[in-house]
This record gives structure tokens, sequence and C-alpha cells, in this order.
């Protein structure tokens, strides 16, 4: 069980680092909707979407590789 200390510790650094906190969040739903774990609500919505699921990760895989060459080739500043 996690004190209120610490709730109330993770919630001042949370409103001290407003734009980590977003990239986490962000990060945390994306490996969320690539390896959702056994059992969970993610899992059962993929597999009742399974053919929308695999367009969406080769969408993803392509938007990736775009992302990476454009940073790696310089224009990665945004």
């Amino acid at each position: 069980m996690v004190k209120e200390s610490q709730k109330h510790a993770s919630r001042a650094w949370e409103k001290r680092n407003p734009e980590r906190t977003s990239y986490l969040a962000l990060r945390r739903a994306t490996f969320n909707f690539v390896h959702p774990k056994s059992g969970t609500k993610a899992e059962r919505a993929i597999q009742a979407n399974w053919d929308d699921y695999i367009n969406d990760l080769d969408t993803l895989t392509h938007l990736l590789e775009q992302q990476k060459t454009m940073y790696f080739n310089g224009k990665g500043e945004n």
C-alpha cells in the first residue's frame, strides 16, 4: 500500500514536471497499446478488433521509421 506522504510527493513532482509527466503518460499508453498485459481490458479490446490492431501496428511502424529518419537527418527539432 502506498503511503499518503508518497502520494503527496508524487503529485508534487508531477506538478513541478508537467512536460515529463505528460511524456511518461504518453509512453505508458503507447507501450500498453503495443504490448498489453494478459487478461486486461486492453488485451480484450485488441482481440475484439484484431484486424484494426494489426493495421494500426503497421501504420505505427511506418510512422516510427519516418520519425527516426527525420531525427537522424537533423530535422527532429520540434
